[in-house]
């Protein structure tokens, strides 16, 4: 039976476009007059594409094989879709959101893909991780803040510790110290 993870992943993208690509032609004079429709339909998509991308995320984690990091790249693809309709000056929240689930997908993507120095995936994750949490404030948004935190701290010690293995080793041997230590900063 051939493998079908791709395919799979690649409905999942596919249907959830289409569901927002529906909901943008939906009849709205029922709705509320104050309601924005523009506003309305990208809250939706984003926060489906978001859905997808945290649907393929685990998908590729249980995934053995060399289809996992294809399914990986379908989720990267689902944040960055949704990055492209949603900025942080329109959608703030949605936006942090999806650059905290991005930076989920990239360091949690580590062991799918068995990359020999994860300094890179860390770093790139790390970077979205603080972004979303220039909008997750610690008053207004308890849980995200605290859950990003969390992250930022796991993914900064994890850091810590590939620098000093690549401190320990001996010349030629290891991580390279000069991307771990760039990746902290």
């Amino acid at each position: 039976m051939p493998d079908t993870g791709d395919d799979f992943a690649g409905a999942i993208v596919h249907v959830t476009r289409a569901l927002a690509t529906a909901a943008r032609q939906l009849d709205r004079a029922a709705l509320p007059s104050n309601l924005d429709e523009g506003v309305d339909t990208i809250i939706a998509e984003v926060r489906g594409l978001n859905r997808a991308g945290d649907t393929l995320r685990r998908e590729a984690t249980r995934t053995k094989g060399a289809t996992a990091p294809a399914i990986l790249a379908r989720a990267f693809a689902a944040y960055d879709a949704a990055l492209e309709i949603c900025t942080r000056e329109q959608h703030a929240v949605d936006w942090a959101m999806t650059q905290h689930n991005l930076a989920l997908a990239k360091a949690g993507g580590l062991g799918v893909e068995g990359t020999f120095d994860p300094s890179p995936h860390l770093a790139e994750a790390l970077v979205h991780v603080e972004v979303a949490l220039s909008v997750f404030f610690r008053a207004h948004m308890g849980h995200s803040h605290a859950a990003a935190v969390q992250l930022s701290d796991s993914m900064r010690a994890e850091l810590n510790t590939l620098l000093w293995a690549a401190h320990r080793a001996p010349p030629g041997k290891g991580l390279r110290l000069e991307a771990i230590a760039a990746a902290i900063r």
